[in-house]
Formats: structure tokens, C-alpha cells, sequence
């Protein structure tokens, strides 16, 4: 029994003069990391090219999955010898104020797409990121104007003007000033048309960007809008947190 403590007490001594580092130990290991980060330097550069090569023709396919997915790789990769790379491309958390006119605008309801209306010929998915729902609007159209998701707004009374922010992916295979907008069409209390335009338009981007839209003024009479996710080429949209704000 005498001679199992006096190992025990050995090995708690051992380990507490293990884990005290000489002094000459920070010089040497800095010396290190610096001869392995040149050695490295020129392997991990042509690493870098290559993906982002294969990242930009992905994107120009419109594979929006595929482009992301490589983009984290180049994020890991980028990431400073003995540190973990932080948590894959995903939208980042925004603070909006005022109240939300957009029902289930996060997409988080039970089921996803729970108060949004479909477009016809139109098949938006819902997808999971680490725990955050969006959705996600393939076009293979060019052809005039798609819509693919819509909902209608009721303007609280006294509504004066409204301003449009989301979170947005976006990949486009063709050339086009707008290929993806959130669309207003106004509407009065019987229903008839009071005026329309863009709220928001969406442009290229691999990485998730909060995108705001100007204010816009809602033509007066209008106690409603139909809120429209547009396209007019062909491309992917991720989209999340649609939030819009009445004044």
C-alpha cells in the first residue's frame, strides 16, 4: 500500500514538472512554426488557386452547394497553424427593428414554407445549415418574369412607407442587372391595383450578406401588398430572415 501512494505521489509530481515549459521552449517552437509556414506557403498557394478556380466555374454553373462548399474549404485552409477553423458559411445573425409584416419570414415555422403561396411551375426547397432554416429558389428560366414564392402583407393603419431587408446567397449563370428581387404589388381595400415596384434586388454573392432595400413609399389607399420573390434569369437564391417594416 506504502509503495502504490509513493508511485501516485511520484507521477502527480512527475506530471506537474512535465507540464512547466523551459524557457528556451516559446523560441524554439515559434522557430518551428515559421520554417514549417514557408516550407508551406508555396503548396498551400497553389491549394488556394486551384480552388478558387473551381469555386468561380461552379459559380458560373450555378452551383451554389458545390461553390459554398468549397469556399469553406478555402476558409479551413486559411486558418493559422494550431487553430481550429471557425463553423461553415452560414447566415449570419442581423438585428432588424420594428415589427415584422412577413409571416414565418425566417422560414422556422414546423413546416417551412408555412404562409408563404407557391408560384406555379415552381419548386422552392427547404434546406438546414447548422441548425437554421432558409430556403432555397432554383431558376432554370430566362424567360420573362417567375415567380416562385408569394404572400400577401396587410399594412397596419396609418402605414406610410416600408423598408425591406433579407439575407441572401446568390448565384447567376447569365449576365442580368437584377436576376432576383423581392417585388410589391399594391393593393387597395377592394382589391384593385394601386401601383408596384422593386423592394430589394438581389445580386451575386457565394457568401451569406444582409441586403437592405431603400425606403419606399406605399401609394396611398393601399391596405396591402402582395409580396412576390422574382427572377428574370436563371440562377440560385438562398433566402432567409425577409423582414419588412412599416412606417
Amino acid at each position: 500500500m506504502r509503495h502504490f501512494i509513493t508511485v501516485l505521489l511520484s507521477a502527480a509530481v512527475f506530471g506537474v514538472l512535465k507540464a512547466e515549459e523551459p524557457k528556451e521552449l516559446p523560441s524554439l517552437r515559434e522557430s518551428y512554426l515559421k520554417a514549417r509556414q514557408q516550407a508551406l506557403s508555396p503548396i498551400e498557394k497553389k491549394y488556394r488557386d486551384a480552388l478558387d478556380a473551381m469555386k468561380l466555374r461552379y459559380t458560373k454553373q450555378g452551383d451554389l452547394e458545390a461553390a459554398i462548399s468549397i469556399d469553406n474549404e478555402l476558409k479551413q485552409i486559411a486558418a493559422p497553424s494550431g487553430v481550429l477553423p471557425g463553423p461553415k458559411s452560414k447566415a449570419p445573425e442581423i438585428e432588424v427593428a420594428g415589427q415584422n409584416l412577413v409571416n414565418n419570414g425566417n422560414f422556422e415555422a414546423s413546416t417551412p414554407l408555412l404562409g408563404w403561396k407557391l408560384g406555379a411551375n415552381s419548386k422552392p426547397e427547404s434546406k438546414n445549415e447548422e441548425g437554421n432554416n432558409f430556403t432555397r429558389v432554383s431558376a432554370t428560366s430566362a424567360q420573362g418574369e417567375q415567380v416562385p414564392l408569394f404572400q400577401v402583407i396587410t399594412f397596419p393603419e396609418g402605414t406610410e412607407s416600408v423598408r425591406v431587408s433579407a439575407k441572401i446567397r446568390c448565384s447567376v449563370t447569365e449576365k442580368g442587372a437584377r436576376p432576383f428581387c423581392l417585388y410589391a404589388v399594391f393593393k387597395k381595400a377592394d382589391g384593385a391595383n394601386n401601383g408596384n415596384g422593386s423592394l430589394v434586388d438581389f445580386t451575386r454573392s457565394v457568401e451569406w450578406k444582409q441586403v437592405k432595400g431603400e425606403k419606399i413609399v406605399v401609394p396611398a389607399s393601399s391596405t396591402r401588398c402582395e409580396l412576390k420573390l422574382v427572377h428574370h434569369c436563371s440562377g440560385v437564391l438562398d433566402i432567409d430572415d425577409i423582414h419588412i417594416e412599416a412606417k
